[in-house]
């Protein structure tokens, strides 16, 4: 995976997002542009909140709102620099090559790939893998099983259901197993019971 919205040598992690996040995301394009531009300025090392905003084209103060207000789990302050006095922040996502996932009602899979910018139901947008060709899927997929990753990503062959439902078909892709497996590590959660004391 080292073209199209992939950092290279690093790991693509999937991690599953509460749909009220979702919500106030999805359906806010100045947030899915912040967390774009966050994903992309920070692939060579941390970045000043006041170079993000001149980047977007926003306020200073309208940036730092919105990441504290409504985007404050998906970056970290890497370290703070004096300059002329003032105190600024050096800003970084929490991991750069996430991919966040939800699952609706329905067994809609939506996504969030800010580095990819691609933000919606997965059987419309798709995935970064997408623009990658078979042969570079493959790779991928090889060093997935090398890695160790392929009981963790291959082995819920019963909820491959889901893959269908959203329109992926085969031979499906790395990020595809990703989010297949995020989801079903949610789904799979032993559920919780109280055990009333008898009178």
């Amino acid at each position: 995976m080292d073209n199209v919205g992939c950092v290279k040598d690093k790991h693509i992690i999937g991690e599953f997002l509460e749909p009220a996040m979702y919500l106030k995301i999805i359906n806010h394009p100045l947030r899915k542009h912040i967390l774009n531009k966050l994903f992309q300025a920070t692939t060579g090392g941390p970045v000043r909140k006041k170079y993000l905003a001149k980047e977007l084209g926003i306020a200073y103060p309208r940036l730092v709102y919105q990441l504290n207000e409504h985007l404050n789990g998906f970056w970290e302050v890497v370290r703070e620099e004096k300059i002329r006095g003032a105190r600024e922040e050096l800003i970084s996502p929490v991991n750069h090559n996430t991919i966040y996932c939800t699952l609706s009602g329905d067994a809609t899979i939506h996504i969030v790939d800010p580095l990819a910018n691609l933000f919606g139901r997965l059987n419309i947008v798709g995935t970064r893998c997408d623009r990658c060709d078979l042969t570079q899927q493959q790779k991928c997929i090889k060093r997935m099983i090398e890695q160790g990753c392929a009981d963790n990503y291959f082995k819920p062959e019963e909820r491959k259901d889901i893959l269908v439902a959203n329109n992926r078909k085969t031979p499906y892709t790395p990020v595809d197993y990703m989010l297949l497996c995020t989801i079903t590590s949610i789904l799979d959660v032993k559920k919780c019971v109280v055990s009333p004391k008898q009178v």
